[in-house]
C-alpha cells in the first residue's frame, strides 16, 4: 500500500484516493500499472526548510533506449546522499518509464543550479541536461550543462555555456540533438537560451560538437526593437526560444514569441498580440535564415499585474505564456504548436506547420470543449504529438494528448487519469515560488510511434499546520502512450 500512495496512481475499484502530509511517507520506486500514469518524484524528500516548500514543474524529457529521464523545478529539495542541493530535480527510469527512481541534482562548482531543465540524448547513449545558474563567487547566471554517460542515472560532467556578453542575465534556456548536416554519423548538441544585457533580450544559440565538452561562441538569432516617438514609445523582446533537429538532414529549426511594451504619457501596457517566429540553419549552427512569422497569438487569461493568468478560483490562478513548441515530422516537415486566445475568447492550442520549415505555413486548431493551454509538440517520421491542459471545470483542469499521422487531424485522449486543482498562488502558498506560478512548460517526447509525457499535476493533496484541510500538492507525473 505504501508504495501504490507513493505512485499516485489509480485507486483500486472501492477505494478513495489517497492523501498524504507530504514529507512523512518513506521514499520508494513509483510503480506505474500498464497505460497509467505515475509521479516521478518522491515528496518525502520535500519541505526541508518551510512545509510549504513543495513545488515540483516545468517537467522535460530525454529517452536513450530503456532509459527514460523526467527532470524539473524542484523547490526546496536537498540530496539525502550528501551530492548537493539544488533547485532541479530528476526522475530515471531503466526499464522504459514502468518504474521512476527520484534523484536531486549535484550542484555546480562555486555556483547553485536554481531551475528551467531542459533534457537531451545523443544516439551514443550519452543524456544531457541544461540548467540555469548562479556562480556565487562572481555574480554571473551562465546556462550549464550536465552529461551523463550512464542513460541518465548520474551526471557527473557539467559545464557552463559561454556568456553572449558581458553581465548578461541567461534565462529560458532549451536544449536539442541532431546529426551534423556535414557529417551525418556525428551527433551535434545545442543549446539556446534568452540573454538579457545591454543590448536588451537577445536570443542565442551555441553548438557542442565534443559531448558537451566545450562550445562555440553564442550566435544572436533574435534580439530586441525599441520604437520611439514624440510622446510614446514601444519595446519588442524575444523569449520562450524551442530547438528541435532533423533527424535526417541535420536541419536545425528554433521558434519563439515575441513580448511586447507600450506607454505614452497616461498610461503602460503590454501589447495583447505576440509573433510566433521561426529561423533555421543548414550549416550545424554557425549562420541562420532570415526570421518567419508563422503566426499570431493572442493574450490569453486575465491581467492580474504579474502577467497574464488564467482564474481557477479566488486565489487559484495558474500563469500563461505562448511560448512555442518545436518538432520535425514526417517527411521533414516543421511542426509548432503555441496557445492564444480563441475568437471566443477562451484559450485555444494552434498547430503551424510547413515543408522545411520554409513556409508557407498551414495553420490548425485543436478542436478542444473548453480552454486549453501550455501546449508540447514533439514529432517524429510517424506523426505529431501534442500535449495541453484543458479546463474541465471552472476550478478544475487535466492534461490531454493529441496525435496525427499527418499533422492535420489529431485524436485526443487523456494523460491524466484524474482531474486537479490549482493551488493557491495569489498569495503563493509556496514562499520561493512567484504569485501565479505553476510552471511555464511540460516535457514531450515521441520515438518510433510512442509518446513519452511528463507534466506538472496537482492531484496530491499536503496536509500541515497550515492547511489543516488540505491543498494541492504539485508534483510531475509521467505517462507512456
Amino acid at each position: 500500500m505504501i508504495q501504490y500512495v507513493l505512485s499516485g496512481g489509480i485507486p483500486p475499484s472501492g477505494e478513495a484516493a489517497p492523501v498524504h502530509p507530504g514529507s512523512a511517507l518513506p521514499g520508494a520506486l513509483a510503480l506505474a500499472a500498464a497505460g497509467s500514469d505515475i509521479r516521478v518524484n518522491d515528496p518525502t524528500g520535500d519541505a526541508p526548510g518551510d512545509p510549504n516548500m513543495t513545488t515540483q514543474s516545468e517537467a522535460t524529457v530525454a529517452v536513450s533506449g530503456s532509459n527514460v529521464v523526467v527532470a524539473f523545478n524542484d523547490d526546496g529539495r536537498f540530496s539525502q546522499s550528501g551530492a548537493g542541493s539544488a533547485a532541479v530535480g530528476y526522475a530515471q527510469s531503466s526499464n522504459g518509464g514502468l518504474t521512476f527512481t527520484d534523484h536531486i541534482l549535484a550542484e555546480p562548482p562555486r555556483s547553485i543550479a536554481f531551475g528551467d531543465p531542459t533534457l537531451a540524448a545523443d544516439r551514443s547513449g550519452h543524456v544531457y541536461l541544461a540548467s540555469l545558474s548562479l556562480d556565487e563567487s562572481s555574480g554571473e547566471t551562465p546556462i550549464v550543462v550536465y552529461r551523463s554517460n550512464d542513460g541518465g542515472v548520474t551526471f557527473p560532467t557539467v559545464v557552463p555555456l559561454p556568456s553572449a556578453s558581458r553581465g548578461a542575465f541567461a534565462d529560458k534556456d532549451w536544449l536539442t540533438v541532431g546529426p551534423d548536416p556535414q557529417n551525418p554519423g556525428h551527433d551535434i548538441i545545442y543549446a539556446a537560451w534568452t540573454s538579457a544585457g545591454r543590448r536588451g533580450e537577445e536570443l542565442v544559440v551555441t553548438r557542442s560538437y565534443d559531448g558537451a565538452l566545450t562550445w562555440s561562441k553564442p550566435v544572436v538569432i533574435a534580439g530586441s526593437r525599441f520604437i520611439q516617438r514624440k510622446n510614446s514609445y514601444k519595446v519588442f523582446y524575444p523569449t520562450g526560444v524551442g530547438l528541435a533537429t532533423d533527424p535526417v538532414t541535420g536541419a536545425l529549426y528554433a521558434a519563439w514569441e515575441v513580448f511586447g511594451f507600450a506607454a505614452n504619457r497616461r498610461t503602460a501596457y503590454d501589447l495583447p498580440t505576440h509573433p510566433i517566429m521561426t529561423v533555421s540553419s543548414t550549416d550545424g549552427g554557425r549562420t541562420f535564415s532570415g526570421k518567419q512569422q508563422i503566426g499570431t497569438a493572442r493574450a490569453i487569461g486575465e491581467v492580474i499585474g504579474f502577467g497574464d493568468a488564467m482564474n481557477f478560483g479566488p486565489s487559484n490562478y495558474a500563469r500563461v505564456t505562448n511560448f512555442p513548441s518545436i518538432g520535425v515530422g514526417p517527411a521533414g516537415r516543421v511542426f509548432v504548436a503555441y496557445d492564444g486566445a480563441a475568437a471566443d475568447g477562451t484559450s485555444a492550442v494552434t498547430v503551424a506547420n510547413a515543408a522545411g520549415g520554409n513556409g508557407p505555413w498551414q495553420r490548425i486548431i485543436l478542436q478542444t470543449p473548453s480552454d486549453a493551454f501550455m501546449p508540447a509538440l514533439a514529432a517524429d517520421g510517424s506523426g505529431v504529438s501534442v500535449s495541453y491542459y484543458l479546463r474541465t471545470g471552472p476550478e478544475t483542469l487535466t492534461t490531454v494528448l493529441a496525435t496525427s499521422d499527418d499533422g492535420t487531424t489529431f485524436s485526443s485522449q487523456p494523460l491524466a487519469t484524474t482531474d486537479f486543482a490549482v493551488p493557491s498562488t495569489i498569495p503563493s502558498f509556496d514562499p520561493f515560488t512567484a504569485p501565479s506560478y505553476m510552471g511555464d512548460y511540460n516535457g514531450l517526447v515521441r520515438r518510433g510511434g510512442v509518446t513519452y509525457a511528463a507534466w506538472g499535476d496537482n492531484r496530491d493533496l499536503v496536509v500541515n499546520g497550515f492547511w489543516p484541510a488540505g491543498r494541492p500538492d504539485p508534483n510531475v507525473y509521467f505517462r507512456k502512450v
